[in-house]
């Protein structure tokens, strides 16, 4: 089972989109600008049909077992305890995420990777931007 990793306009503000999108984009080279805009935490949604008691208990049971790993110092992970038992936002079906700093991505998406059964996960940045 491949995890869907969805990255979208939402990573970058609208005019940095269209100006990659141009034939004269070029990727930053200046070390402290690379630095400086690389993102520092982000957020993993773990879906669940809300209506379904079986995915509704594996995505409570993937929570804790990385409230867990968490205490036993594994990686930096806070999945908030609000659950969403109903579609909320933009997202489409019940829902939790998890704050990750960009320190414990690659252990976290590793995890995740790996123990998300048949849970659909959606993993984005958090930036300064906002989506217009």
């Amino acid at each position: 089972m491949a995890l869907q990793v969805n990255v979208s306009d939402t990573c970058f503000p609208s005019s940095l989109t269209r100006d990659m999108m141009s034939d004269q984009y070029q990727p930053p080279t200046d070390l402290e600008e690379v630095v400086s805009s690389e993102v520092k935490e982000w957020h993993f949604h773990i879906y669940f049909h809300q209506r379904n008691a079986d995915a509704h208990r594996a995505a409570l049971d993937l929570r804790d077992a990385v409230l867990r790993l968490r205490r036993d110092g594994a990686f930096v992970a806070v999945p908030l305890f609000r659950v969403n038992t109903d579609p909320i936002g933009p997202h489409p079906i019940g829902s939790y995420e998890i704050w990750v700093p960009a320190s414990s991505f690659s252990s976290v998406f590793s995890y995740l990777c790996m123990n998300r059964g048949n849970l659909s996960i959606l993993v984005h940045p958090l930036t300064r931007e906002e989506r217009k």
